[in-house]
């Protein structure tokens, strides 16, 4: 789980693939790591091991701030009255506070 958090996390999750420790794992596309994590599994050659972990809730989102402002923390920084592309999700509490808000 998580490849795409840090080069030592996804190292140590290719291995564990590699070994038949795990049998899959899930890139988080949003994590800081990500382009690491995609070489390393390309290089390993295994692209069919590795699925999506879609995020809603840590981290920065893939999409324009605007595009998905209801996800995003209220103190995230600010540009023209608009959202920066900056923005940082609410965090996993966060997130289901806004959902039962109806945000």
């Amino acid at each position: 789980d998580d490849l795409g958090i840090s080069h030592s996390r996804n190292t140590g999750i290719i291995l564990a693939l590699r070994e038949g420790a795990v049998t899959a794992a899930s890139i988080l596309a949003n994590g800081p790591a990500v382009q690491h994590a995609i070489r390393l599994v390309c290089a390993a050659r295994l692209q069919d091991r590795v699925g999506l972990h879609l995020n809603l809730s840590e981290g920065v989102p893939l999409l324009p701030a605007h595009r998905v402002a209801s996800l995003l923390s209220p103190d995230s920084t600010q540009h023209s009255g608009v959202k920066a592309c900056v923005g940082r999700f609410r965090g996993a509490r966060g997130f289901r506070v806004a959902c039962r808000a109806g945000a």
